[in-house]
């Protein structure tokens, strides 16, 4: 009995000390001033203190996060060669992870600064091609995507937002029904369609375009379409915003 008692303590003691040694680790790892370690953002904190300017601070931050990453990898590649492949693969793998996270986080620091006070109703499209329900999907592609070759379009009714249509739901639909069928039949609902309002931040809208995977968001008001706004609405945004400050810091130098 005292010896299984022995035993049993000591398992529970070697389990304790192995978890406060990789959680140790943990920290330490953590704590390295490579953005975006804990340790980068306590770091980007303090140049930003120090300087009083974020962007270089995210800019050195994140140059040391992605040196740090690289670091790991070609170590990780080192050691898989010289045959401690387990760790060279964990390695390879934590630098791939760290270099790519450092890389979009400078990337939406930078996204966010662009777009920042920008709002959709300045850039949004106001004029937009509309389809009502009652036309059958014959018509719709006779009358509409045929000639304007929109893969889109808000449907409507009396000025509302009903929905919207794409060839992803005359996909649904055999050939031979496409002059019996209508576009209230198979539209996706108000529902189920991505809408923001007209003061909504570029950024957010960005946000939500990259968590719902669309392409497209509807501006709406008390259920009447505003306009719409797509992703590369937001990226041509983000281009001239980008270039007019560079020929603006050109003309300054």
């Amino acid at each position: 009995l005292r010896r299984r008692k022995w035993n049993w303590s000591f398992m529970i003691t070697g389990i304790t000390s192995y978890l406060t040694v990789i959680n140790a680790l943990i920290l330490f790892f953590n704590l390295i001033p490579a953005f975006p370690l804990d340790g980068g953002r306590i770091l980007r904190a303090i140049l930003w203190k120090w300087k009083n300017d974020l962007q270089w601070a995210t800019k050195i931050t994140t140059r040391l996060g992605s040196g740090f990453a690289l670091f790991l990898i070609f170590f990780g590649i080192f050691s898989f060669v010289t045959g401690n492949f387990i760790g060279g693969i964990w390695l390879t793998i934590l630098g791939l992870f760290l270099y790519r996270a450092a890389m979009a986080s400078q990337t939406h620091f930078y996204m966010n600064k662009v777009l920042q006070n920008a709002k959709i109703s300045t850039f949004m499209t106001k004029q937009i091609e509309t389809v009502p329900p009652q036309i059958t999907v014959k018509t719709l592609l006779d009358e509409h995507m045929y000639k304007s070759h929109h893969h889109l379009y808000p449907v409507t009714e009396q000025d509302k937002l009903l929905g919207y249509i794409s060839l992803q739901e005359i996909k649904t639909v055999p050939q031979d029904q496409w002059s019996t069928t209508l576009v209230r039949s198979i539209m996706v609902p108000l529902s189920k369609t991505p809408t923001l309002s007209s003061d909504t931040h570029a950024m957010k809208a960005l946000s939500v375009i990259q968590e719902m995977g669309v392409s497209t968001l509807f501006v709406v008001k008390d259920s009447h379409l505003e306009g719409l706004i797509t992703a590369q609405d937001l990226f041509k945004l983000i281009y001239i915003k980008i270039s007019s400050k560079e020929m603006e810091q050109l003309n300054n130098f």
